[in-house]
């Protein structure tokens, strides 16, 4: 009798909602600050006109999300070990270096935005070195606490729970105050061109190279990131997820893409 009651006992799982957390990392990783930038200019240049373009760059990326969450709780190794497994480690070393640039370069972004919020703080004269000091510094304190932080996976997500949260709730209530246009918010949402719009090339103008069609690009890929996506399947190993655990690995993508999806869309 007491067996079976701690057998009950066992297979009582948390709700839903307690059990989210490997896709709010992947959400915060994909939105940082140079995400919010580019879709502050994005809004700012062509209003609600790319809403449609967002929701797109949402689903593909809720798609590969799932893929590889999918494949964290079944497969039973990493992305990387089936890779090197099934077509070699060349394949797989050179697809690592890809990322490994790719997750620079999203970086890089994060560190100009980084920049311009100290700097818009900072006296003029010392705004330079404020912003120098900054980004070094905060580097720094992100490095030490990855190599150094006891149990870091159940430290990030509990860290990026709250933060999601923070978020949320600013920007819903920065949306309240705006009191945002809804026919127009639903217009967006239908495929079309903005106005003024340049489906051009990049080309070279007074010396500096004009791209009409940067900003499409940054917001696709600040919300569209294949490393992100990857990084998923990681994640819910690392959170223990097994075979058993399939429904909760997709159902947590979903939650995170959409959080990432409604954050941009907010601003």
């Amino acid at each position: 009798m007491s067996d079976n009651n701690a057998d009950s006992v066992m297979l009582v799982r948390p709700p839903w909602w307690r059990t989210i957390g490997p896709a709010l990392i992947t959400a915060c990783v994909v939105f940082g600050p140079g995400s919010l930038v580019i879709s502050a200019n994005v809004g700012a240049t062509y209003g609600y006109e790319l809403l449609w373009l967002l929701a797109l760059a949402g689903v593909l990326m809720g798609t590969f999300m799932t893929m590889s969450a999918r494949s964290g709780v079944t497969a039973g190794a990493s992305h990387f070990t089936l890779l090197a497994r099934e077509v070699g480690r060349p394949f797989a070393a050179l697809l690592g270096l890809v990322l490994c640039l790719t997750c620079g370069a999203f970086q890089f972004s994060n560190n100009l935005a980084i920049a311009l919020a100290v700097g818009a703080l900072a006296p003029e004269e010392y705004k330079l070195p404020v912003q120098i000091i900054a980004m070094g510094g905060l580097n720094a304190v992100l490095m030490v606490f990855l190599f150094r932080a006891q149990q870091i996976f159940k430290t990030i997500e509990g860290i990026m729970k709250v933060m999601v949260g923070v978020v949320l709730v600013s920007f819903l209530l920065n949306l309240f105050v705006a009191c945002p246009d809804v026919a127009g918010m639903l217009k967006g949402l239908i495929p079309g061109k903005p106005e003024g719009l340049s489906l051009g090339i990049p080309h070279i103008v007074e010396g500096a190279i004009n791209d009409p069609l940067v900003l499409l690009a940054s917001l696709v890929g600040t919300t569209f990131s294949m490393a992100g996506a990857f990084f998923q399947g990681n994640l819910v190993r690392e959170k223990g997820w097994g075979k058993d655990d399939y429904d909760r690995g997709i159902g947590d993508a979903i939650a995170g893409v959409c959080v990432l999806t409604l954050v941009s869309a907010m601003i």
